[in-house]
């Protein structure tokens, strides 16, 4: 801080150096004050100036004519200068003033000539960590948390004149350093944390983090709790790290402290076997933590969730007093077996073909929108999204999550919908009985879906998209086959159905393998030897007319016969 300065001359050179932000003291200032102490007799503090400052004049010139006009008064007051803590002091300068008090000899060589080059913001923050003969010792934490206080230092001399020489590698604009001093003694300061400034160019480096030295453990009050499993700083100091549990979604954002260090307590929301990513920010770079670091799995395996299973099918499968005849055990076979395919899909004890056949249509022209429909989260449940539109033709998503239980037979397999890969429990692949689950949740039960339903608002709770109906009678078959092939071509799904049970066509299905009341997915057309042909698969995945060889539901008719059997098609448009 200001001290009381006795010579006129130099309050003033002083009060002009308290004006400034840097309160800086550089080789022109210092020859300011050597003209204050230097002016005696006739000469005045201008005139010693001139001569201080004309060309040629030497350091040891300047020291002497400073030197024969002090007064023990102005040594004192050079004295009080020297004290202040608050002055930024260039290495020849102070050496100067040093020497006229007798604190120093004085050196005559380049004051100017630190063999290391810093730029001025850095060196002004390490002249003032360092005293001459030291040695700084410095870490660059953004460049390598993991070099902590002590690995992969780099050391800066400080000589007696204040200058610098040593070693400062890949430092660049913004990073962190950590620096200490080193006396000749071996003792040491504290570490002090300082930002790499005027390095030239922009701040491109982000904070790194050592994402696999950090662990997370079930705390049993339904979260987890993050521990550091190495030793001194996670990464820079102040960088802001996110957590975002995968399971969830859910991101979780922290501030490191001076240290580097997470605050204590960091606890998250998640359970055993949760994965986080780990992303890390230094406030400049990496501000959206897209640019994700690692991950950290929760230890311990997840434990598999219950949820309330909707109600069976009443016609069928609930007794008087409004319980389940028929029980339920999980079912934890792969979501996806061999990928989706519309063959995939099986219908069980359920009246829901139209479910069934809208399901594997989907399945066989977008079998991606399938699989990003249906999401396994790992805890034995799964989530399921719908599409919702509403009376202005919005759509929205809407999510039901079920678990991986299913009806099940007398012999174990599975009562309703059901793979076709295999009946085993943990084997079977699960999404189509998982879909069928989640849509008899989303309609209220299973009984709500069981007695038949619309396959052209399935497919637009699968796909989001609109759907046509169109009657089939023999006068328009070229018209519906040519819907048909549009759809083929665009790749749309499409369904047929065929009359009802009471219907005056329901004698056409007799002993032909065809049943009425009831929805195929149309798997396309071809048209051979001036014949045309409809390809379509029995949601069953089993009983066709005729006889190809193998008995999985898929079967051709040629159009005369498609017109006369089925009453109508739903295609969804895109």
């Amino acid at each position: 801080m200001p001290v009381r300065i006795q010579d006129k001359q130099l309050s003033q050179v002083m009060a002009q150096v308290d004006r400034q932000p840097t309160k800086k003291i550089d080789d022109n200032t210092v020859l300011e004050l050597l003209a204050g102490v230097g002016d005696r007799n006739a000469d005045t503090s201008a005139t010693v100036l001139q001569r201080l400052t004309q060309p040629g004049a030497t350091r040891q010139q300047q020291f002497e004519e400073a030197k024969a006009g002090l007064s023990s008064k102005e040594r004192d007051d050079l004295n009080a200068i020297l004290g202040r803590t608050d002055l930024q002091w260039t290495p020849g300068a102070r050496n100067l003033i040093e020497a006229l008090t007798g604190r120093a000899q004085l050196s005559t060589e380049n004051q100017t000539g630190d063999s290391l080059q810093l730029p001025e913001a850095l060196k002004n923050k390490l002249t003032a960590l360092a005293k001459p003969g030291e040695t700084l010792e410095i870490v660059n934490v953004s460049d390598n948390p993991q070099s902590g206080d002590a690995a992969n230092k780099m050391e800066v001399k400080v000589d007696q004149w204040g200058r610098f020489s040593g070693q400062l590698d890949n430092v660049k604009e913004g990073d962190h350093l950590r620096v200490r001093s080193r006396g000749a003694n071996g003792n040491v300061s504290n570490w002090i944390n300082l930002q790499a400034q005027g390095m030239g160019g922009e701040d491109t480096r982000n904070a790194k983090i050592k994402a696999e030295e950090l662990g997370l453990e079930v705390n049993g009050r339904g979260s987890v709790d993050l521990v550091h499993l190495g030793n001194g700083m996670v990464s820079e100091p102040n960088a802001q790290v996110r957590l975002t549990n995968q399971r969830t979604g859910e991101s979780f954002d922290f501030t490191l402290n001076e240290s580097g260090q997470f605050p204590r307590g960091v606890s998250v929301k998640g359970e055993a076997g949760d994965a986080f990513s780990v992303a890390v920010s230094d406030g400049t770079n990496n501000t959206s933590f897209r640019e994700v670091a690692g991950s950290i799995k929760v230890e311990g395996a997840p434990q598999p969730k219950n949820l309330e299973d909707p109600m069976p099918w009443k016609e069928r499968h609930v007794n008087a007093d409004g319980t389940p005849s028929v029980k339920s055990e999980r079912f934890t076979g792969p979501l996806f077996a061999e990928g989706v395919k519309v063959d995939d899909v099986k219908q069980g004890q359920l009246g829901n073909c139209f479910l069934c056949a809208a399901a594997a249509a989907a399945a066989h022209t977008d079998p991606d929108a399938i699989k990003n429909m249906i999401k396994d989260n790992g805890d034995g449940t799964y989530t399921v999204t719908f599409k919702e539109r509403d009376y202005r033709g919005t759509l929205t998503d809407k999510k039901i999550t079920v678990d991986g239980d299913l009806y099940v037979r007398a012999n174990g397999a599975a009562l309703y919908g059901a793979g076709m890969n295999s009946s085993s429990k943990d084997q079977m692949e699960m999404w189509y009985p998982i879909f069928e689950k989640a849509y008899a949740a989303y309609k209220g039960s299973y009984d709500k879906i069981g007695s038949g339903g619309s396959t052209g608002d399935a497919l637009t709770a699968i796909l989001g998209a609109r759907t046509t109906y169109s009657g089939v009678e023999d006068y328009n078959a070229d018209r519906v086959y040519d819907s048909l092939k549009k759809a083929q071509e665009n790749g749309w799904p499409a369904t047929a159905a065929t009359y009802g049970k009471d219907s005056p066509e329901a004698e056409r299905y007799a002993g032909q393998k065809v049943y009425p009341w009831h929805a195929y997915t149309v798997m396309g057309v071809q048209e051979e030897d001036g014949k045309k042909y409809v390809q379509l698969r029995n949601p069953w995945g089993s009983t066709e007319p005729g006889y190809d060889g193998k008995d999985d539901g898929i079967f051709r008719l040629e159009l005369k016969d498609f017109v006369h059997y089925y009453s109508g098609v739903t295609i969804a448009q895109g």
